[in-house]
């Protein structure tokens, strides 16, 4: 009969204690906390960088915010040259025809011109829209009389739209009320003096189509008085999620240009770089620990 032998076994029970005695639980929970630190970290950074980007979609954006707010205003000097005629006149239109060729070459953005006396429609530049215009009534349309009864109201330009032209294409029209002095020292409504100006050719003129090669999309959209933001103009991809504004002040209106980034102001794929990159240093920090910690024994 074999007999155990005894310095074997004993030999044996000094290396078993050490092998169950392993400190994996101790390094799992130093990397799941290294994990979650680098994590809050890489979250505030990326939130900076989001912010700067911001920052820097902000200051791309507003010279063609402030572009179209100043191109458009401007050539709603139009209709106070215009309403001079008229008050020149004494009421009396007289070469209408060659002193809108004359305001139309300074104001090239200026469609169409057009003056309404009571709210109708019986001048218009050019003659080529003359039988599609004249006669319209504006105090009496459905579409278009509470945007000219705001501006008498007011006594001041109001501009409208954008909306379909009559003539075509998607127009943006001011509207300026025109009032003649009486011999009582009252004034009398005269009417419209009417400014068409084409939307697409306004925001070409703003160079707004830029901001998608510069990896943007963005839309622009009309402020109503309900605080809804009624969309006329997009480009890139559709819905966008949060962007940044930027007013547009027109005429007794505000526009808005909104803005973000194509992919957004933080990717999907630089968070999974980050949250990869947070990863391998957590592991890599471990593995160093759990080195140092078997030589120190």
């Amino acid at each position: 009969m074999r007999q155990f032998d005894g310095g074997r076994l004993s030999g044996l029970g000094d290396r078993w204690p050490k092998a169950a005695a392993r400190p994996w639980p101790r390094f799992a929970m130093a990397f799941v906390l290294l994990l979650a630190f680098l994590l809050l970290l890489s979250a505030f950074w990326l939130k900076e960088v989001g912010e700067n980007r911001r920052l820097l979609a902000m200051q791309t954006a507003t010279p063609h915010a402030q572009s179209i707010a100043i191109r458009l205003n401007e050539t709603m000097g139009a209709a106070y040259m215009l309403a001079g005629l008229v008050r020149q006149g004494r009421g009396d239109v007289v070469g209408f025809a060659s002193q809108a060729a004359s305001i139309a070459d300074v104001f090239p953005l200026a469609k169409s011109l057009q003056l309404a006396p009571n709210g109708i429609i019986r001048y218009v530049y050019p003659e080529t829209d003359v039988e599609l215009l004249v006669g319209s009534d504006l105090l009496r349309s459905p579409a278009r009389r509470a945007e000219a009864y705001q501006a008498v109201v007011k006594r001041q330009l109001v501009v409208g739209g954008p909306y379909a032209a009559v003539q075509g294409g998607v127009a943006v029209i001011g509207r300026l009320p025109i009032f003649l002095p009486k011999g009582d020292g009252w004034e009398d409504f005269w009417g419209f003096a009417i400014v068409l100006v084409s939307l697409p050719e306004l925001l070409s003129s703003s160079r707004v189509a830029d901001l998608v090669e510069h990896g943007y999309r963005f839309e622009i959209c009309r402020l109503e008085e309900d605080g809804d933001c009624n969309v006329f103009s997009q480009r890139g991809s559709s819905g966008l999620i949060d962007p940044i504004e930027l007013g547009v002040e027109v005429a007794q209106g505000r526009w808005l240009l909104r803005l973000e980034r194509e992919d957004g102001w933080v990717s999907n794929l630089e968070k999974v770089l980050v949250a990869l990159g947070c990863m391998f240093l957590a592991m890599l920090a471990t593995a160093v620990f759990h080195r140092l910690t078997r030589a120190a024994e």
